[in-house]
Order: C-alpha cells, then sequence, then structure tokens
C-alpha cells in the first residue's frame, strides 16, 4: 500500500509564500515550515524521500530521509491558500454538501480527518469530473 513518496519545499526571492508539494503536486502554502530539530534546516528547492506514510490531519507528522542517512521530522501543517497565493489547478470543493449528511470515522487513526457519507453524492459538480481511481 505504499509506494515512494516525495516532498518539496518551494521557495523563491520574491514569494510570500511557501509552496508545499506532494510528488510533485501543490498540497498547501505556509508561511514558514521547519523541522522538529532544530539541528537540521530545511533546504527550500529541494526533493526529499519521505520515510512513511504521513499522519494526515493538522499536526501530524512525517519524517523525511536526509543526506545523513538520518530521518527528521515535520508537523503537517493545515491545508491553505491565500487569493495572493499559487493555487492548485484542481480543488474538490462540494457546495450542496451538508455535515448533516457526513460523519467523522476512525477518529483514532485519522483525528477525525476522514469521513463516511450517508446519503447519495447528488453535487451537479459530480457529474463534471473525471473518474479517479485510488
Amino acid at each position: 500500500w505504499w509506494k515512494e513518496q516525495w516532498f518539496e519545499a518551494k521557495f523563491n526571492d520574491g514569494d510570500k509564500y511557501i509552496t508545499i508539494k506532494l510528488n510533485g503536486h501543490v498540497r498547501t502554502v505556509v508561511e514558514s515550515i521547519a523541522f522538529k530539530n532544530p539541528e537540521y534546516i530545511l533546504e527550500f528547492n529541494k526533493k526529499y524521500k519521505m520515510r512513511r506514510r504521513p499522519r494526515e490531519y493538522v499536526d501530524g507528522d512525517f519524517d523525511l530521509y536526509m543526506d545523513d542517512g538520518s530521518y527528521q521530522s515535520l508537523v503537517n501543517p493545515p491545508v491553505t491558500f491565500y487569493t495572493d497565493s499559487i493555487q492548485p489547478p484542481q480543488v474538490l470543493n462540494l457546495p450542496a454538501l451538508t455535515e448533516a449528511g457526513i460523519d467523522s470515522i476512525d477518529e483514532y487513526r485519522s483525528n477525525g480527518g476522514e469521513f463516511i457519507l450517508h446519503d447519495e453524492l447528488t453535487d451537479p459538480l459530480c457529474s463534471t469530473l473525471n473518474e479517479v481511481s485510488e
């Protein structure tokens, strides 16, 4: 179930935000990000191999392999975009979906970040999406 995963923090002179990419895809933007261990400095515009599957919730951690053979942890930031930041090419936003129709599942493993839908997904936006396979 695990395949190689890559992390990159993109930042160039003049940028206002750091763009976080996973496997080459924009995940979020942040104003700052650093390893938990202050002895290691996160290099921008460098691809790091991930050690294991990230903990997919805000403040969950994930580990990156370092050049010295060790691995260091980062805190998983929230997914946030600003009007003046880069935007992902595709965002799934279902405006017709209400909280009444979904329940959080697997609170222990996902910190409430996974959901189950009790009713049929009838948002008109769904008919415009391409098929996605996991």
